[in-house]
């Protein structure tokens, strides 16, 4: 509103000119009594001062920051937590607080102690805060005002080797700012499209758009009014049959939005990255990528928790606003290990403006080590193994 009354009051000079008047609703003159010379002026006249101002909301919206075009139908947390969107059903594993008297894993000290042993570092760190924004999670919103893309199942021409894995029919027909960018500069090369028009979000896996054709070598779909969970859970009522693959991890649990800290709360779980994972996978995983044999090795699936009995206020190094953020959502919703990453334990950021040619908005509000005082196996604890699912509210990590 701010730019239309700026650019009324810079507009006004020339409208003046050319014989309009921005502060009436309706023409001066009726056209049924200008001649056609007269009328071809005063289109002339409109379509130049038309001109003139979409330069200048262009010169505007260049000049503006980061922004992530955020859809305006959102779901908000119970009680009185910040609005902000959230994909699935108020009902959603994903969307759950994790209850306090929630049952610990017997074998959560083992487990824990494994992932200090298995990782570079004790703590959970950020992937994403380069300049380049190399490993983070690129995430698009498609409007109806975006292209519609049939995404290719393979790799560009001349890129090779190529193996092409799970796919899922939406991606021939998605939403997709023209701007888009995967992590390109990675193995995974993926990116997360929320496409607000058909109702899902998808996951693209080796992506990459080349001559305005769009490539991927694998991807994966959960519909945003279902409750995310894989179409195999079908003891659920709201599991939508089309929701499918990425071992049962929908997109958007990867990374870590901008307008959610932004908003000052991340209201569901998130992904957890960690160096290798057990070659088994518990509820609401249903599968896995056959990583080793140990015992105490984490199932992917695993669900932990900043323990309730951390103060935040307490922990040293100060949390930063961001951090504590993301400590909140770690002791209210808990993160899944759901990903064997080969590198230290991490949570992705999103990097869309990096991605898109834009500042690393991140810079002085996130760092990697800023979690670095909440330590795996003192402050964090592991639920029960397939919470969650069935009467009982457990599932045995069996083979689905």
């Amino acid at each position: 509103m701010k730019t239309v009354l700026l650019l009324t009051r810079i507009l006004s000079p020339f409208a003046a000119i050319i014989g309009l008047d921005f502060k009436r609703n309706s023409r001066s003159v009726n056209d049924d009594y200008i001649k056609g010379t007269e009328r071809d002026q005063r289109y002339l006249s409109v379509s130049v001062l038309a001109i003139f101002s979409t330069l200048m909301i262009s010169c505007v919206q260049q000049n503006t920051a980061f922004s992530q075009n955020i859809p305006e139908k959102i779901e908000s947390a119970p009680g009185d937590a910040p609005t902000v969107f959230r994909a699935f059903n108020e009902n959603s594993y994903w969307n759950q607080p994790i209850p306090e008297n929630a049952p610990i894993d017997p074998n959560s000290e083992a487990i824990l102690k494994f992932l200090r042993q298995d990782n570079k570092f004790n703590y959970i760190r950020f992937s994403g805060l380069g300049e380049d924004g190399a490993w983070g999670r690129p995430i698009f919103w498609g409007n109806e005002n975006d292209p519609v893309y049939n995404v290719a199942a393979g790799c560009p021409p001349g890129v090779t080797p190529c193996s092409i894995g799970t796919i899922v029919p939406e991606m021939h027909s998605v939403h997709i700012p023209v701007n888009a960018q995967s992590d390109y500069n990675t193995s995974d090369a993926a990116m997360t499209v929320y496409d607000m028009v058909n109702g899902f979000v998808l996951g693209l896996f080796r992506a990459q758009k080349v001559n305005n054709i769009w490539y991927a070598t694998g991807s994966s779909v959960h519909y945003l009014a279902s409750n995310g969970l894989d179409r195999k859970w079908t003891q659920f009522s709201d599991t939508d049959p089309r929701n499918a693959h990425h071992r049962g991890c929908p997109a958007a649990m990867i990374g870590i939005r901008w307008d959610e800290y932004k908003a000052g709360a991340i209201l569901h779980k998130l992904d957890l990255f960690v160096n290798t994972t057990k070659n088994t996978h518990v509820f609401p995983y249903i599968g896995d990528e056959k990583g080793t044999a140990d015992p105490n090795a984490p199932p992917e699936g695993t669900l932990i928790r900043l323990k309730k009995s951390v103060n935040l206020d307490n922990v040293v190094p100060v949390l930063s606003p961001a951090a504590r953020i993301v400590a909140q959502m770690l002791q209210t919703y808990g993160v899944v290990i759901g990903d064997q990453s080969g590198g230290p334990m991490n949570l992705k950021v999103e990097t869309t403006s990096v991605r898109t040619g834009g500042p690393q908005v991140w810079t002085g509000v996130l760092n990697v080590d800023a979690l670095s005082g909440l330590v795996i196996d003192r402050d964090f604890e592991v639920i029960q193994l397939g919470y969650g699912c069935g009467s009982t509210g457990i599932c045995s990590p069996v083979e689905q």
